[in-house]
């Protein structure tokens, strides 16, 4: 009982009031935030697009190419040929999506990429498979 005491004694004003140095933060040094404001500014032209890379290739990965492959693994030897076939498509679908979005987001990511493919005529043209002559 004494020693319950002692804990919650020790541990009590560090759970109810913030550090000193947090509530300090804003006011005593700017550069932090300043310096992160810069970032993001800086960044935000091509932060879309690593977004839409990253969600991509582990949206596409997590929840199609892992468990159709973990699946194929675990139950190989009791699946009969027309069920491996479909799940080995399945796969091989996967993997082709998981291979033109990635490409896709990375053309987006280079602008001379950009330029001759996803916006030939200009962002209002659309998206080109293609190459314009």
């Amino acid at each position: 009982m004494l020693a319950q005491q002692g804990v919650r004694a020790l541990l009590m004003p560090l759970l109810c009031s913030p550090p000193n140095w947090f509530s300090n933060l804003p006011h005593s040094h700017p550069y932090p935030a300043a310096l992160g404001t810069l970032l993001a500014l800086s960044a935000y032209r091509v932060l879309g697009s690593a977004l839409s890379l990253l969600g991509g290739l582990c949206s596409i990965t997590c929840s199609l190419v892992l468990p159709t492959a973990f699946y194929l693994r675990l139950s190989w030897g009791r699946l009969t040929l027309p069920r491996r076939v479909g799940l080995l498509a399945m796969l091989a679908l996967g993997l082709a999506l998981v291979c033109l979005v990635t490409g896709m987001n990375v053309c987006e990511l280079l602008p001379a990429c950009r330029e001759k493919y996803l916006h030939p005529g200009g962002p209002a043209a659309g998206f080109a498979l293609l190459p314009v002559a």
